[in-house]
Formats: structure tokens, sequence, C-alpha cells
């Protein structure tokens, strides 16, 4: 069931937005050849603790996720645990995945960030993605659907020479960290949820999660690194008056500091 926010409710998401952004924006300027992911986390849970929030992400499912944020290091999609053994190096890409919780209210977000100097394909990723969300945002319009959303990703992505993963796919966000509805960056198939876009919603935009692909029926100019990925996160509300950077993507099993996935609870 898809629960709609009343403005003073998407007011405290945007509080919880606004730490997030915080968190994100300090793992940032973490970010340098050499440094652990366990610092990243360290430095999010700095901001959480300064704010008065708590993390969306740690103790969550079962075996319960055991940082404050997720850290997925070039083939790694998405919610890789930090590490004091995973150290960055010069031209990796890092996806850094961040939640916070202000009074009950859930936020959450994702950005990728480049390691040092990184490659002109791994540079294309990131920015690929970047304008897919832009253009999924734009795609959430009243009297559309869900699947207006992911497909309008879908196909830029694919144009860019990258493709979608379609395994996981994006959801709502509240009091709890998954709601309704699923959001998938693709054109959903058939037999998946497509709900009408109404007046009044706040639904989210998908995370555009893309991985990197050695070709996409034959029509690939080029190869890129299979092992690349890129994710953006944000939010909006399909009020139009208000962009805020609160809802979040998906949810996968969790993954070890190798990338290797460990047993623990599907999302949505």
């Amino acid at each position: 069931m898809i629960t709609l926010k009343t403005p003073a409710q998407m007011a405290k998401m945007r509080e919880a937005g606004l730490v997030v952004a915080a968190m994100l924006d300090a793992c940032r300027a973490s970010v340098r050849p050499g440094v652990t992911t366990a610092e990243l986390d360290r430095a999010a849970a700095e901001i959480l603790r300064k704010a008065g929030a708590a993390s969306s992400f740690l103790g969550y499912g079962t075996p319960p996720y055991p940082a404050t944020i997720c850290t997925s290091v070039n083939n790694e999609i998405v919610h890789g645990i930090p590490s004091p053994k995973r150290k960055l190096r010069e031209g990796d890409i890092v996806g850094i995945d961040a939640g916070a919780i202000v009074d009950g209210w859930h936020a959450d977000a994702a950005i990728t960030v480049a390691v040092g100097k990184v490659s002109a394909e791994a540079a294309k990723l990131i920015e690929a993605t970047e304008e897919a969300l832009r253009i999924g945002i734009a795609s959430a319009k009243v009297g559309g659907r869900i699947g207006d959303i992911g497909a309008a990703v879908e196909e830029f992505v694919r144009g860019q020479g990258f493709s979608v993963v379609h395994n996981y796919v994006g959801h709502g966000i509240g009091r709890a960290m998954h709601e309704d509805p699923q959001v998938p960056n693709y054109l959903p198939t058939r037999g998946q949820p497509n709900p009408p876009i109404s007046e009044g919603d706040r639904r989210p935009q998908p995370f555009g999660a893309l991985r990197a692909h050695p070709g996409v029926h034959g029509r690939r100019a080029g190869r890129v690194d299979a092992r690349r990925r890129g994710r953006r996160g944000g939010g909006l509300t399909t009020m139009i008056e208000r962009n805020w950077p609160v809802l979040v993507h998906c949810y996968l099993p969790w993954a070890d500091a190798a990338g290797e996935p460990v047993s623990g609870e599907d999302g949505e």
C-alpha cells in the first residue's frame, strides 16, 4: 500500500534529508587514495552524532547490518560493508550510501565518488548515472505512471552504452526505510506494479543504479570495464513544488569488504 505524506511530514523528512546530505559531503571530502572505507563510515557517524539523528542502516535486517553507511567499490553494485581492511586506490570509484532518521522519519541517498584520477570510461559512467537521475526526476509527472520513470532512465542509459540493473528496484520511504511503491529503473515487465502518478502523491525516483556492460545486443561501439558501476540517488515529490533529497533507492543482500555477498534479508 502506498502511504501518502502530509506537507508537515515531508518537512520532517527534509530534515533527515539534510542530515544525509551532510553525511555524504563529509564522506566525499574524506575520499582519497589510501583511506579505508571504515574511515568513511566514521566520518558519517560523526555527522549523525552532531545532528542527534540515528542511522537508517545500523542494525537493519537479519543479520543486522553492522555499519552506518554502505561503501561499494568498483564492481560492487550496492551495500558493501565498510572495513578497516578495504583501502581505496587511485582510479577506484566508490559508491557511498547514507541514511538518517529524524523523529522517526527516514531519508536516504547515495553518490558515486572518483578516487583520484579515474579512467575516461569510469568518468563517463558517473556522468551518465547523474544524467539518468535528472531524466528520471523529469519523467515523474502527474497523469503518468511510475513505469515512465524507469523507461526514460533505461532508454538514456542504453543510449550511452551502459545497461540498467534489472534484479533490484527503487522504492518509497517514510516511517519505514522501505515502503511502496516499487520504482524500477527500467520499463516494468508484465505483472510488475505500475501505478499512476496522481496529484498530491509523494513518490520516489529511482536511484539510477547502472552497471557497465560489455555489450548491448552488439550495438556498443567499444568495451567498458564490466567491473565498474555507478550510482546516484536522491529524491523528489511529484507535487513538483519541492525537490528534496529524502527518498531512497533499492535494497540488496549485504556484501562483505571483498564484494562477496553474505546471507541477509532481501528487500523489496
